[in-house]
């Protein structure tokens, strides 16, 4: 096996780092023009022999429990919304349950409550008719990411690729 100088893999390291880092500072450039175009033409998504680029969109939607909780029955809100209970202190909450006869007014200062949307029931919920979107008006806010894509066609076509003989 042949000597290998450690000096000179970190320097093709660093090197091919560099060159990684430019390529995708000008992959990024030319997804900005191509996102100027799209806003211009209209456009959705351009094809060419190589490569479909396109709008990708990802929608993200922040639900506001207190306020789902002013909108919806408790019946409907037990069906996907899913809270942890947290103690604070164990110590001091053992100690008041062995003190005291146990009443939830009591315990409340020593327990915070995590309440987050469960979208997978929600939307189960939107399928049966069990909610309405009308419902939720007002109870969350949405936004859309949109990002450059492209989908590479046949790399054999794109690349000339021959098969070992």
């Amino acid at each position: 096996m042949p000597k290998i100088s450690v000096d000179k893999l970190m320097q093709d390291i660093v090197y091919i780092n560099n060159q990684l880092s430019g390529l995708k500072m000008l992959l990024e450039q030319k997804k900005k023009i191509m996102a100027k175009y799209f806003d211009v033409s209209g456009h959705r998504s351009i094809t060419n022999d190589e490569a479909t680029c396109y709008i990708s969109e990802k929608t993200n939607i922040e639900y506001d429990v207190e306020e789902l909780q002013n909108h919806l029955s408790k019946e409907i809100l037990n069906k996907f919304i899913e809270s942890n209970y947290k103690i604070k202190n164990w110590n001091k909450f053992t100690k008041l349950c062995k003190e005291h006869g146990i009443k939830p007014k009591e315990l409340k200062e020593f327990i915070s409550v995590e309440k987050k949307v469960n979208q997978e029931k929600l939307a189960k919920l939107y399928e049966k008719g069990e909610v309405e979107p009308a419902e939720l008006q007002g109870c969350y806010t949405c936004t859309v990411k949109k990002s450059i894509a492209l989908r590479m066609k046949n790399v054999e076509k794109v690349i000339p690729i021959t098969k070992a003989k």
